[in-house]
């Protein structure tokens, strides 16, 4: 676990990833300077699928998706080890359509950070940016072709949940 950090920069979706990381406790919630290359992706559907048409097209997802992939992610009974439990609250919330509040909460850091005269904006990342003009570079690992199969009982659960909710 980081005890302590001096500086984060944030290009595309690294705000969203800044904020889920603090909201997991997997960094301490003072960072020393936060540096944002490029607009703010907020929790919600609208704000992701508008990052997503730049970056992957094939992504968008409308509020109905962004509602029903929460379901499916967590609240269908999948977040059962303890260090997942942290999502439960954002999954539950999104489920319910009320991403807005999460996003009201991502912009609470944001303006905690510019008060303190600890936010800066740095220019967007331009088409040819690459780890090589930073100093650092993180590579994730390639998803799995095929996500697992779910169980029976978790899909009639998911349908469960899916059918109660009220969408317009």
């Amino acid at each position: 676990r980081v005890s302590r950090v001096s500086e984060v920069h944030c290009v595309g979706g690294g705000t969203l990833l800044l904020w889920l990381l603090l909201r997991a406790k997997r960094l301490p919630s003072r960072i020393g300077r936060v540096v944002i290359h490029g607009p703010i992706v907020l929790p919600t559907a609208e704000s992701c699928s508008q990052w997503a048409r730049e970056a992957a097209p094939q992504y968008i997802a409308s509020d109905y998706e962004w509602r029903r992939q929460a379901l499916c992610l967590g609240l269908a009974g999948a977040l059962r080890p303890p260090e997942q439990e942290w999502l439960a609250p954002v999954l539950r919330t999104i489920a319910s359509g009320q991403s807005g509040e999460l996003a009201l909460d991502m912009l609470r850091y944001r303006d905690r950070w510019e008060a303190a005269g600890r936010l800066t904006y740095g220019a967007p990342p331009s088409e040819e940016w690459d780890c090589e003009e930073a100093e650092w570079c993180f590579v994730w690992p390639e998803p799995p072709d095929q996500p697992e199969p779910a169980t029976a009982a978790v899909l009639r659960r998911q349908e469960q949940l899916l059918s109660s909710l009220d969408v317009a």
